[in-house]
């Protein structure tokens, strides 16, 4: 397997094509594949380490940094099939934040309820206050929709309202 260093990170790491990460002699871990994780919103990630502070840094902006010729104005890692679990180099390319935007899958038209497509689930997540109240998963709309609404009655009448998905964008964003 062919590996190549990340231009943010030379020193530090490499990537190959199927986006494992590995580090290079740094902090005593040469060689080591980066353990994969997945955000809320179905991004897989890495922990990257700049000097002893960790970020996580998602793994289709690192395939696109080491594998795809950036554009003048372009910033952005763009999914073309909208699928973000689809990281294969032929998957991604350098977009304006508008595009990105404009290529995104459509949402659900239930508040409080996100189709992971990774998984063909449904997940339930309901914010007061700027803090997560419930997150539960579901295997149906159906059974999302029950659990969202019955979580939603148990917390008595000045909870009832749902809020919309973008008020829950915003409050997630402001976590």
């Amino acid at each position: 397997m062919e590996w190549f260093k990340i231009p943010s990170y030379p020193d530090h790491y490499e990537i190959n094509r199927q986006g494992e990460v590995r580090t290079l002699c740094y902090y005593g871990k040469e060689g080591q594949i980066k353990t994969l994780k997945a955000t809320f919103h179905v991004y897989w990630f890495v922990t990257i380490r700049n000097g002893s502070v960790g970020q996580p840094v998602p793994v289709h902006r690192l395939l696109a940094l080491a594998f795809l010729p950036r554009e003048e104005g372009k910033d952005y890692v763009d999914h073309i099939n909208r699928d973000k679990t689809d990281n294969r180099i032929e998957n991604l390319r350098w977009t304006t934040q508008t595009d990105n935007c404009v290529n995104r899958p459509a949402r659900s038209q239930t508040p409080n309820i996100y189709t992971d497509g990774r998984r063909g689930s449904f997940n339930v997540r309901i914010f007061r206050h700027n803090k997560e109240l419930y997150c539960k998963t579901f295997k149906t709309l159906a059974e999302a929709e029950a659990g969202r609404d019955a979580f939603l009655t148990s917390l008595g009448s000045t909870h009832q309202k749902t809020i919309s998905h973008d008020d829950c964008e915003k409050t997630a964003e402001a976590l």
